[in-house]
């Protein structure tokens, strides 16, 4: 393998709900993504894109991309007004904006709109990932290691995009062991330009040592074998609940 294809840092998208005004902070921290997250609207009301345009310009300017985020809560109606309104700050993806599992109702928005969709999180295994390759119903897929079935489903959800030449992003925004699988794997596979990491996961107060490395929006990739992780047993044991036991 040559070895200036190996990747060594990782793109990272921020995880975090934020005012615009407190979006601001995210320049400062050195994330390179920030999702915003609609209120679920009441039967389809008209929405403006003067609140949006304002988003953009006032509080992230054009250094920083812009994920929204659904959280699964619209219906297609709203959904494609939800749509319409956050078109003038080109969002780098509209993420989850109904219901996980594939239906008509995906294709139903991909035909109404030209932002680039990002779904995935929820879904599990290679079987519930493969309609929407299918039907070309997403522009990016977003499995979670937890969610698809592990490191080794994931690589092979992963792998069936890259025939389909649909890119990956890793969710992950459930702690380090979670990030440094997510890290490793990500670095391991070639469609994958982007990996989701909660805000303070450089500040992992379980790691013993090798906590993850954020620079310049980049994480660095550990070189140590397995996942790269070192825990603090003994912060951990302080730290069961009363009658928990620690497992050996």
């Amino acid at each position: 393998m040559d070895k200036t294809s190996v990747t060594t840092r990782l793109r990272i998208a921020g995880s975090r709900w934020l005012a615009p005004l407190v979006a601001m902070l995210f320049c400062a921290a050195g994330q390179a993504a920030a999702p915003l997250r609609p209120s679920a609207p009441r039967p389809t009301p008209r929405p403006t894109a003067s609140p949006a345009t304002l988003t953009r310009d006032t509080a992230f300017g054009e250094a920083i991309d812009i994920i929204v985020h659904g959280h699964c809560e619209l219906d297609v109606p709203s959904a494609i007004r939800v749509a319409e309104a956050i078109e003038p700050i080109d969002p780098l993806f509209y993420e989850d904006p109904i219901a996980p599992q594939f239906s008509e109702s995906w294709l139903a928005l991909r035909r109404a709109t030209r932002l680039p969709l990002l779904t995935g999180e929820n879904l599990e295994l290679v079987e519930q990932f493969l309609p929407f390759l299918q039907h070309q119903a997403v522009n990016t897929l977003q499995p979670d290691i937890i969610n698809a079935g592990g490191i080794t489903a994931t690589k092979r959800i992963a792998d069936l995009a890259a025939i389909y030449r649909i890119p990956v992003c890793m969710h992950n925004v459930n702690g380090l062991i979670l990030a440094m699988a997510s890290q490793q794997l990500s670095a391991a596979i070639f469609n994958c330009p982007l990996m989701e990491c909660k805000r303070g996961d450089e500040q992992a107060n379980i790691a013993a040592s090798n906590a993850p490395v954020i620079r310049d929006c980049r994480m660095a990739v550990s070189t140590r074998p397995g996942r790269g992780l070192d825990l603090d047993c003994d912060r951990m044991k302080s730290r069961l609940a009363e009658g928990e036991s620690w497992w050996d």
